[in-house]
């Protein structure tokens, strides 16, 4: 919507050719379809240490060894006593199976679902322009482009996962921009135009829900550095088995967060001398970015079975974890966030010479003065 901004009981604007406004919204409620997800969960005799019935992606039997004699565990089960309970109660945490490969011989998958990622968007635009007398035309313009996405599976590094567990991970990038403009004009042969605004995006990251806290999963493992209770659980990474695949991880990134501003600054002066059209202007930038460290402070664990790395692999990466036994375990010591600035600035001087009739020359030069970025 938009038209002539008028003053009830005053003269301002009566002829309808000073102030004029304009505004829109567009409101985008959009689902986007997600294909099929499969993985290979562990069972739930796996998460209690029996291994009896596992197989690795071509149906071969799981053989669990015990690090500590060397021997196959009796009858390819981890007694009760062994299994560390911290790892134990994050396995929990993963979806049962509900599938089962079709293809003869493999065992590639046993877990299958389907989503769909909410995305609303919304945009809006304002726009005011005046014309302040014959000689000085303005307007501001504001413009916001914004949207929401939950991924229920989490997405990229922002919380890998190919379960549902948690709830998965929220993605919030509102973003606008605001600029101001004057356009003056000095007699018949001068025109001056100032533009100044700023625009800011911003991206940001969290885990949907709570649930996977060290103190909503139990979760008691003492970590490298001290973490409170509402941290995200640590990360696990399996590997090693044909069907077993890098879980989750960069939990402990979340919440991650981006903002950029840019602040630019225009001044551009039109000269016109006979056959002459002579340009100057300036361009001035000031940009700033807040952005967090993919520090993953909240431990991350990986497990093998059988890359020979470290001397107490059972041969499976799901009892390595039932037993404690990783390799390697990594952590931050903090979750740093980094305040990058930089300024820049060009100018220019440029000419159009109407030589004759069908001959004009254009000339000039630029000068760019990029300053390095700082923290």
């Amino acid at each position: 919507m938009g038209g002539p901004v008028l003053l009830p009981k005053t003269q301002f604007n009566h002829n309808r050719d000073k102030l004029f406004f304009f505004y829109s919204q567009e409101y985008y409620h959009q689902l986007d379809p997600g294909g099929t997800t499969q993985a290979y969960v562990p069972t739930l005799a796996e998460r209690n240490g029996d291994f009896t019935q596992s197989t690795d992606g071509v149906d071969n039997p799981v053989v669990v060894t015990d690090p500590t004699t060397g021997k196959p565990f009796p009858g390819n089960i981890i007694p009760s006593g062994r299994i560390s309970g911290g790892i134990q109660q994050i396995m929990k945490l993963y979806p049962l199976p509900n599938a089962v490969d079709p293809t003869p011989g493999h065992n590639s998958f046993n877990y299958q679902t389907e989503t769909t990622t909410t995305h609303p968007r919304d945009e809006e635009i304002a726009r005011v322009d005046w014309q302040v007398n014959p000689d000085n035309r303005f307007f501001t313009r504001w413009i916001l482009n914004q949207d929401h996405q939950h991924f229920p599976l989490g997405t990229g590094l922002y919380g890998i996962s190919d379960f549902i567990m948690g709830g998965g991970v929220d993605a919030s990038q509102p973003g606008y921009n605001t600029v101001f403009d004057l356009t003056t004009t000095f007699g018949p042969s001068m025109v001056n135009e100032v533009t100044a605004g700023w625009s800011v995006n911003k991206v940001g990251f969290t885990a949907s829900s709570s649930s996977l806290s060290d103190t909503a999963t139990g979760f008691n493992i003492p970590l490298l550095y001290s973490v409170p209770g509402s941290t995200t659980i640590p990360d696990l990474e399996f590997s090693g088995r044909s069907n077993q695949q890098g879980s989750w991880r960069y939990n402990g990134a979340l919440p991650w967060f981006n903002a950029l501003t840019n602040i630019n600054f225009t001044d551009n002066l039109t000269k016109t001398l006979a056959r002459h059209t002579v340009k100057f202007g300036i361009f001035v930038e000031r940009a700033r970015k807040d952005q967090s460290n993919w520090g993953n402070i909240n431990g991350q664990f990986s497990f093998n079975g059988n890359d020979g790395l470290q001397p107490l692999q059972t041969g499976d990466s799901y009892a390595d974890a039932l037993l404690g036994d990783y390799n390697p375990f990594q952590q931050s010591s903090n979750h740093p966030r980094g305040n990058f600035r930089y300024t820049n600035l060009d100018f220019y001087l440029q000419d159009t010479w109407k030589i004759t009739t069908r001959l004009t020359l254009d000339y000039g030069a630029r000068f760019p003065w990029y300053q390095p970025q700082y923290d």
